[in-house]
């Protein structure tokens, strides 16, 4: 029908007058005698209306906002079924578009800008076309419950991420309070040394001031009788008394004599009174070259990714044998030692120069080793029975040896005590540094031992706990001090351990050799290292490893692989 045009609206008959079944008239004007033809659709009104109902709709404030569809999009004919309804979603890229087609071949829906400009060549539909029946099809009652699923997986992820931001205060408080602890701990110290240097000065003062009271009075003591000597001369030189002045001044010369040799040790006493204070050389420079008293270390996650530096050989030339590396510690960021099992041997590393210093041998095999100081270190002898302690210097020294019950090989030092593990059965024993035992863990559960072979130990980050892995039983736990299992991960062979300081553990997984790391509840775990990989091709079956959170290096050995052994020490640095 033509703009403007009218029929009449008596009957039935003006109904079917209209000419095309399809064609709509203005909402609006209904109830005016005369039918007026549509300029355009109101999809927020759901109203068709006329030339003059769209102009008062776009221009009064209420519906100013509105969105109208133009003659040519507009639904055709008042039908009820929702695709005659065109989408009223606004695309996102290219608002106030709205979203008319969707990609067949990207499954993703746009306006007509975003067909022509991404989705030119594609398959595309018009959602109108094929909308029919959506909300009773198979995909959307499978969509259904994924959303709510997903919902309260959010919801369950908004309360984890709640409870992370809570802790965020107070994990940064106690970061606060280390600070504040080591600064205390400076200050307790220098006020130590203050309070002992002043002591010394005020013991110095006190001794200096008795030592010259006592001249003093000597002093004036010498002066009342040369005085009185003088008065006596004076007396007997007026009466012409030469007897009396003779004795008299013999008398005074002597007591003068011992009086002059006094005066002379005041003289000395003075010089020796001198004292200056000497700063310590070494403070001195803390405090010239020093700019913080420390810095924040940004710690391992399971974020963090790893890269292949290189690699070093540990095998000395007057090595009879392959290495067997069972296990190694690092003493500081340049030094480590490592057992060779196989030649008997302790041996100094230079990380920095990648090379042995030197070569310790000891009876039997040597297993386990644990750092007691900067320049000290506890090794297990298994087949004597043996902790044998040694004294790390560009040599090695013996220092002592604990015995043990029997042949463990396991080891690790806090706090005065060690950690010792035993394999079948499995066992820890907690010990003082001469060996006594404090502490013995026997975890059982039901029938069935849950320590068969705990190779590697570590005391954990809580008190009188241990990590430990197992190689039979295929758990990294954390164990108390009275044998509960606080937490467990399940890993494929489990060897060497590794622990930063805030608990996060690197793990030696044997048997798919690849480098594991877990979380601190030992919840969640990730592979860093895997052989497959080309850049860690040297990881084989790894059996040792080391952490610097210095550099946030991880140092990996090899085991045995058949007959064949790897004598390297292989170097990754972490990016973090």
């Amino acid at each position: 029908m033509a703009e403007g045009g009218s029929f009449s609206n008596d009957s039935d008959e003006a109904d079917n007058a209209s000419g095309d079944a399809d064609e709509v008239f203005c909402d609006p004007c209904k109830n005016k005698p005369q039918w007026i033809a549509v300029m355009g659709y109101c999809i927020v009104c759901k109203e068709y209306l006329c030339y003059n109902c769209l102009e008062v709709h776009r221009n009064q404030r209420i519906t100013k906002g509105h969105h109208i569809l133009d003659k040519d999009e507009m639904p055709k004919g008042h039908a009820s079924s929702s695709n005659q309804v065109p989408c009223a979603e606004i695309c996102e890229e290219h608002t106030p578009e709205l979203v008319r087609y969707y990609c067949v071949d990207h499954a993703v829906t746009g306006c007509g800008d975003c067909m022509t400009l991404s989705h030119a060549s594609c398959q595309k539909k018009r959602v109108q076309d094929i909308a029919t029946g959506f909300t009773t099809s198979a995909e959307f009652n499978q969509l259904l419950p994924k959303f709510v699923q997903f919902l309260e997986d959010l919801e369950s992820m908004k309360d984890t991420l709640d409870n992370k931001l809570g802790n965020i205060g107070t994990r940064y408080s106690a970061l606060m309070q280390t600070i504040a602890d080591f600064r205390q701990g400076v200050n307790d110290h220098l006020d130590q040394i203050q309070t002992q240097l002043e002591d010394e000065v005020t013991s110095l003062r006190d001794t200096q001031e008795q030592e010259l009271n006592r001249l003093i009075a000597s002093n004036e003591s010498m002066m009342r009788k040369i005085k009185t000597t003088l008065q006596k001369i004076e007396v007997f030189s007026s009466d012409v008394n030469e007897n009396s002045t003779f004795v008299v001044s013999k008398q005074a010369k002597r007591e003068m004599t011992r009086m002059e040799n006094e005066l002379k040790s005041i003289e000395v006493m003075q010089e020796q009174q001198q004292y200056e204070f000497c700063p310590s050389p070494q403070v001195a420079d803390l405090v010239r070259v020093c700019i913080s008293f420390g810095k924040l270390l940004k710690l391992p996650g399971l974020q963090s990714t790893v890269l292949y530096r290189r690699s070093f050989t540990v095998k000395t030339e007057s090595g009879r044998s392959d290495c067997k590396i069972n296990d190694c510690v690092l003493l500081t960021p340049g030094r480590m030692v490592a057992t060779d099992g196989n030649n008997k041997t302790v041996k100094l590393l230079d990380m920095k120069n990648k090379r042995v210093l030197s070569a310790h041998g000891v009876n039997g095999e040597p297993y386990g080793i644990t750092k007691t100081d900067t320049d000290q270190v506890a090794v297990i002898l298994p087949a004597e029975k043996n902790i044998e302690v040694l004294k790390v210097k560009h040599e090695f020294s013996s220092i002592r040896t604990i015995k043990v019950k029997r042949d463990c090989c396991g080891i690790s030092y806090k706090d005065n005590k060690f950690a010792v593990s035993y394999s079948f059965p499995g066992g820890v024993e907690i010990l003082d540094t001469r060996g006594n035992i404090l502490h013995t863990i026997e975890p059982m559960e039901g029938t069935e031992p849950m320590l068969q072979a705990p190779t590697f130990i570590s005391f954990g980050t809580e008190d009188n706990t241990v990590l430990l892995s197992d190689n039979y039983t295929n758990k990294v736990s954390v164990v108390s001090f009275e044998g509960k299992v606080l937490r467990s991960c399940n890993l494929n062979c489990p060897r060497g351990i590794a622990m930063t300081q805030d608990g996060v553990v690197f793990v030696c997984c044997w048997a798919d050799g690849c480098i594991n790391v877990v979380t601190p509840d030992l919840k969640i775990k990730k592979i860093i290292i895997k052989e497959q990989n080309d850049q860690y091709k040297h990881v084989k079956m790894p059996h040792t490893i080391a952490y610097c959170g210095v550099y946030h290096k991880l140092y990996v050995t090899n085991s045995m692989m058949g007959t064949v052994c790897d004598n390297n020490m292989h170097e990754y640095k972490m990016n973090i």
